[in-house]
């Protein structure tokens, strides 16, 4: 295309194909400038101000300080937790690995939904438009939406609860299942078979699945479970471990996240594979326990004849391993670490399967984490003779001879009511007796199934109605009803029941004797938590007792919490089962169970508030226990203390067979008869199944003591880096884009329109209108949930980090500064560079985000510089810049107070031909790339020596897979061998692209 102009302001352009198009001048707009040629920004006369270009600057120098204190994975500062090793070393394992697609084991109460939060903000970091699915419990599901947004990153995951579909319109409900975060109970997926449909329609880029056990082998979603794993990129199966007898349970768990090695293979493969490293794990085991026994006797090192025979047992279980065969001959030279080495390397690399994270208590106990003990106090209370009445009228309550689920869950929701309160237990009765008079109404054995899934607060008060409603009649239960409402009418005539007076007394007397201690008080019943709150108010000083329920709006419960963990005034809370939702209530010193829940879990939740990591070995968690005179009552209480043994210690090793315990629980209790008999059977399986630890199964599937005291290094760097130098890193770049700072009641914020952006933010939706408050204060922000922690890991900060890769702005600019007088009117550039790592792929398979963070690990995206000075008219016109003042000028940001100027032009510069200038400049770039690239290669060869150490043992490991020529492994073996050695050239081999330039002039 020609173009000539044709007078009166118009240009004609005469196309290739011959026609004519005229345009306006002033229609014309100069072409813009190609980021990757930051000399365009010049020639075509777009070059921006100097704030945004030291803006830019400076972010990129703090988020290269992130990643060299994170080892790689930043997001791990953002995170408003108390940082654990294990933990830490759990989501390092998975974000680390080429397929996030594994099962996390550890021990109850030693935080598996933290592991699982810290590989989501991590991996969203990258990409917030991931889209994910989480799968819990419904009593879990809301602590999931609670955890993910107030401790890791302020993300707004949507939360699809049983009975919410009902409660929306059609167009809501299509657009809450079209969300790209989403959190789902189990309890609304087994009520609402549609659901899962149109989820398992979607495609996941991550699907978490909490508490797993609980759905394996003929759960009613195993299946669409499994199927939906099998479509996925990412799957997260948080869940107990397994005993090594229950190879089906493990088979299931392992075919969720490995359905390519599993899915078609029985029981019998498992087994053949257990039993081909059942000798492995016992000279594991046998050596794992010489070593202990050496140190803690203090024989260390040990002695030549321990050392031989170690080393002859080994050699002849595994000869031709290449790292074996190197740490054994470290150890025979003089090295008997090197025998820990070994058993940190068979523990890692012939485990049950590489995809199973699992830590234990006692494993953490050996490097030096204590836990806090648990205690029982039971409080009985004497009853009015009223509520003595319906307890005894309860023990009657008939059941047919062959009672389905829902008649025996109704019964069992007959002897919680007798716990709660009479105006409470009256209205259900009513409730119930409205229900017989119409007939039966639902599905009443579906709805006993949901009720027996561990549902929500906000789920389960809905699903007591729906079964009032929907199960038929118990013998003779009109009867029956008709006599106990009559009870109940007795039992409110008294003002204060004696359960409410009873507990009242007692805190009367403990905050008396304790003048700082606080109480969390759980009661599995909303109406019963205003009730408490109104009797215990008098008689205490305003403002010392607080209710926390589901029906509270959020921001209203996050204020009832934070003035519980603050405020010395407020010294009792009372709380529905929404209380047990992930909350962190440390401070108090008894948890108070005003009633027994049948469900174990719940009871293990409430405990957990207080018995949480970091908790002084010194504060004994201290559960007291109301017993009122129901027999079913202290039939339950007693199973859970002396069999489950939930109050003085952890459940660990029975989660796994736990659901099936509890089944039987509600049998048992449900039926009402033969109680000893059911109690003694009871007694015995939980009995068998602690008894049944085979210590080299459980050896070799725990994480290893080196990996978890190196994340416990990391932790305490994570801890105490607390930069708040990037609170203007930030905030100077997100100005640049076009947000607005401001501050408000003393905290800062952050405020925008979408159409006033220079610059999309990717990960929010394109509305009118943001904003957000908070601190850049690791410190403050572990203090005062309710501010948001802009961290690393943050949607916003993420969002800001993506747009310096789209954006142009900060790219190029001109500006004059005071350097003296030895650099009056010349020039200098200051180029600002960064690292790319490009690898090829392999057999189509490109190396993976988890690859590409250890690399990281080792070659984080500094901020690279390198000034120059430009003489167009020289002969030589461009030179490196080493004099260290006139670089650290050249480098300080912006500041106008200090003589600085924006430009314009370049009148006055003495450069006046720019046809001089741009090529002129375009050489500096390519000769301070030249520079850089030539003082990184050192560096880089170095990252690659390191990066090689680190992934020595596993890459020994896939080498002896291929020398051993096992199958069913081989090929796999040798693709990652070959990704990994790529990764290795690739880091050796890295590139050094041009960012961002600014010319400074000399005045």
């Amino acid at each position: 295309m020609t173009a000539v102009r044709a007078g009166d302001e118009r240009i004609c352009y005469f196309r290739d194909d011959g026609r004519i198009l005229s345009l306006p001048e002033s229609e014309l707009e100069p072409p813009g400038p190609d980021p990757r040629d930051l000399a365009s920004f010049f020639k075509t006369f777009q070059w921006g101000t100097p704030r945004d270009f030291y803006a830019r600057f400076t972010f990129m120098q703090t988020i290269a300080r992130w990643h060299e204190a994170s080892d790689g994975l930043p997001a791990f500062l953002g995170a408003r937790v108390r940082h654990f090793g294990h933990q830490i070393y759990a989501a390092r394992r998975v974000l680390t690995d080429r397929v996030p697609r594994f099962i996390l084991a550890d021990e109850v109460g030693l935080g598996k939904t933290i592991e699982a939060c810290l590989v989501l903000q991590a991996l969203l970091a990258r990409d917030p438009k991931m889209s994910v699915l989480v799968i819990a419990p419904g009593s879990m599901s809301r602590q999931w939406l609670t955890e993910i947004y107030l401790r890791f990153g302020a993300r707004p995951f949507t939360h699809l609860a049983a009975g919410k579909s009902g409660r929306v319109s059609p167009a809501e409900q299509r657009r809450l299942l079209r969300a790209r975060q989403i959190i789902v109970s189990t309890t609304a997926l087994l009520e609402t078979p549609g659901l899962r449909r149109t989820l398992a329609e979607r495609e996941w880029d991550l699907v978490v699945i909490d508490e797993v056990h609980r759905i394996l082998a003929d759960h009613e979603v195993f299946a669409w479970v499994q199927n939906l794993s099998e479509r996925t990129k990412g799957v997260l199966a948080l869940s107990a471990t397994p005993s090594k007898r229950d190879v089906a349970g493990l088979l299931d768990l392992l075919r969720l996240v490995a359905p390519d090695v599993y899915a078609e293979k029985g029981e019998g493969h498992l087994q053949q594979r257990l039993a081909e490293r059942r000798e492995i794990w016992a000279r594991l085991n046998t050596t794992a326990e010489i070593l202990e026994a050496c140190r803690q006797s203090s024989e260390w090192p040990p002695q030549e004849e321990i050392i031989d025979h170690v080393c002859q047992d080994w050699r002849s279980l595994l000869a031709g391993e290449p790292e074996v065969e190197r740490l054994l001959a470290g150890a025979r030279q003089g090295r008997p670490e090197a025998l820990e080495d070994l058993v940190a390397y068979v523990q890692e690399y012939y485990r049950v399967d590489h995809r199973i994270i699992r830590t234990r208590r006692r494993t953490l106990d050996q490097l030096g984490t204590r836990f806090a003990r648990r205690q029982l106090q039971v409080l009985p209370y004497e009853p009015d003779v009223s509520e003595s009445l319906l307890a005894d009228a309860l023990e009657h309550l008939p059941l047919p001879d062959r009672p389905g689920l829902a008649q025996q869950t109704l019964r069992l929701i007959y002897h919680r009511m007798a716990s709660t309160t009479p105006d409470l237990c009256g209205e259900l009765l009513g409730h119930r007796a409205a229900a017989l008079a119409l007939g039966p109404q639902g599905d009443a054995e579906a709805i006993a199934r949901a009720l027996a899934s561990d549902p929500g607060a906000h789920e389960e008060g809905e699903l007591l109605r729906d079964l009032l409603r929907a199960t038929p009649p118990l013998p003779d239960e009109r009867r029956w009803l008709e006599s106990a409402r009559g009870l109940v009418r007795e039992w409110g005539r008294h003002k204060v029941c004696a359960r409410h007076q009873a507990l009242l007394v007692y805190l009367q007397q403990l905050l008396a004797e304790d003048r700082t201690c606080k109480v969390l008080v759980f009661t599995q019943e909303r109406e019963v938590v205003g009730s408490l709150v109104e009797t215990l108010q008098p008689w205490f000083p305003r403002g010392a007792v607080a209710g926390f329920h589901h029906e509270l709006e959020n921001s209203q419960q996050e204020e009832v919490a934070l003035a519980f963990q603050r405020s010395p005034a407020l010294r009792i809370l009372v709380s529905d089962e929404s209380g047990g939702e992930g909350r962190n209530f440390q401070i108090a010193t008894q948890v108070v169970h005003l009633d027994t829940p049948v469900a174990i879990g719940r009871l293990e939740q409430r405990i957990g508030r207080l018995d949480r990591l970091g908790r002084a070995e010194d504060r004994p968690v201290v559960s007291v226990v109301l017993q009122g005179p129901g027999s079913a009552e202290r039939t339950l209480q007693r199973v859970h203390t002396t069999i489950f043994e939930v109050y003085t210690g952890s459940i660990g090793g029975l989660e796994f067979v736990l659901p099936w315990l509890q089944a039987r629980l509600c049998e048992g209790l449900g039926r009402g008869t033969d109680v000893e008999e059911w109690v003694s059977s009871l007694r015995e399986t939980v009995s068998a199944a602690r008894t049944a630890v085979n210590q080299d199964f459980e050896r070799s599937l725990d994480s290893t003591l080196d990996q978890l005291q190196q994340a416990k290094s990391l932790c305490e760097v994570l801890t105490e880096e607390n930069d708040k130098g990037a609170s203007n890193a930030v905030t100077h770049w997100l100005s640049a884009l076009g947000i607005q700072r401001y501050v408000e009641n003393g905290h800062l914020g952050f405020r925008w329109k979408h159409d006033s952006l220079d610059e999309k933010l990717p990960g929010f939706p394109e509305s009118s209108a943001g904003n957000a408050q908070g601190t850049f204060d690791r410190t403050e922000a572990l203090g005062n949930e309710s501010l948001q922690f802009f961290g690393p890991g943050h949607r916003l900060v993420d969002a800001a980090v993506a747009t310096l890769a789209t954006s142009t702005k900060g790219r190029a600019t001109i500006l004059a500064r005071r350097l003296g007088p030895a650099h009056q009117r010349r020039m200098f550039l200051l180029l600002v560079a960064a690292v790319e790592v490009e690898v090829t792929p392999v057999d189509g398979q490109s190396v993976s985000v988890g690859l590409q963070i250890r690399a990281h690990r080792y070659l984080s995206p500094e901020a690279l510089t390198c000034c120059l000075s430009i003489d167009p008219d020289a002969s030589e016109r461009i030179r490196v810049v080493h004099d260290l003042e006139l670089e650290k000028a050249l480098q300080r940001v912006y500041r106008r107070e200090d003589g600085d100027q924006e430009m314009d032009s370049l009148q006055g510069s003495g450069a006046d031909e720019f046809r001089s200038l741009w090529p002129a400049i375009d050489e500096a770039v390519t000769a301070g790339i030249a520079f850089i690239r030539e003082k990184r290669a050192a560096i880089h060869a170095d990252a690659r020596e390191r990066l090689a150490e680190e992934m020595r043992a596993e890459m020994g490991y896939f080498r002896g897979v291929l020398g051993r020529g096992e199958t069913d492994e081989i090929e796999s073996a040798r693709r990652e061998l070959a990704l990994r050695e790529r990764l290795l050239q690739g880091v050796a081999q890295a590139r050094v692209e041009p960012c961002a330039v600014a010319l400074v002039v000399g005045i």
